[in-house]
């Protein structure tokens, strides 16, 4: 099933675009349930923010990576840092990140950072610390205390952003463009009520109960017929 059509998180993406913006770099940690559309706001914001004076670097922080030093990173950062030490390689990674083209700043865009490696997360301390780039991280919720994300709250220039669930409104918008047409009225309330205002948990549901065949089109018009299958238990990597 695909992603389907940015809704419901406009005025959110418009004010992380301007808090991005500024000068000194600032920072936003991206805090929700998983399935909220952390990852996929993150990715809207960054898309947004692509021009000839700021790229986007995004780097992903997984359970397995943890293991790694910079394994967050493994994906932007030059293959042939230095193995010395932690220290060392702590240096190169932050002489990666700066040496962009002239007059291009990078914005870092961090997904799952509550799950960085310790290098990561001191490159990310320091990063932020210093105001070097702005940086987006995003973290599932409830935060556990001790952190990486929790330990930038520290800092004045971290805006913490909590994603609300959507609103039903908005969730009629996405099942509506998941499914190229309008959704009866029961349908409409029985999926926002299942999917808990979860865009991600809608589209697990719209796909569940259309394989299933308990959601059909009669008329141009999408209907439930008896109440939809479960979605599939969501995976730990899902933002």
């Amino acid at each position: 099933m695909p992603q389907g059509a940015f809704v419901g998180r406009e005025a959110e993406a418009a004010a992380l675009a301007a808090l991005l913006r500024r000068t000194p770099p600032e920072t936003a940690v991206l805090l929700g349930p998983a399935g909220v559309g952390k990852t996929r706001l993150a990715a809207e914001v960054a898309t947004a923010l692509a021009s000839r004076r700021l790229r986007p670097v995004t780097a992903l922080a997984s359970a397995t990576g943890r293991a790694i030093p910079l394994g967050a990173f493994a994906g932007v950062l030059p293959s042939h840092l230095p193995r010395t030490g932690p220290l060392e390689l702590l240096r190169a990674a932050r002489d990666a990140l700066n040496r962009q083209p002239d007059g291009v700043q990078p914005l870092l865009v961090l997904d799952d950072a509550h799950l960085l490696d310790d290098v990561s997360a001191t490159l990310l301390d320091q990063l932020v610390g210093e105001r070097i780039c702005p940086v987006l991280a995003t973290v599932r919720s409830p935060d556990p205390a001790g952190t990486p994300p929790a330990a930038l709250l520290r800092w004045t220039w971290v805006e913490r952003v909590e994603l609300a669930p959507l609103p039903v409104a908005d969730l009629e918008r996405v099942a509506a463009d998941l499914l190229s047409g309008p959704l009866a009225a029961r349908t409409r309330r029985v999926l926002a009520e299942l999917s808990g205002g979860n865009p991600l948990h809608l589209r697990e549901l719209v796909a569940s109960a259309t394989a299933a065949g308990s959601l059909q089109r009669s008329e141009g018009v999408w209907s439930l017929v008896g109440r939809p299958p479960a979605p599939a238990p969501l995976v730990d990597t899902t933002a």
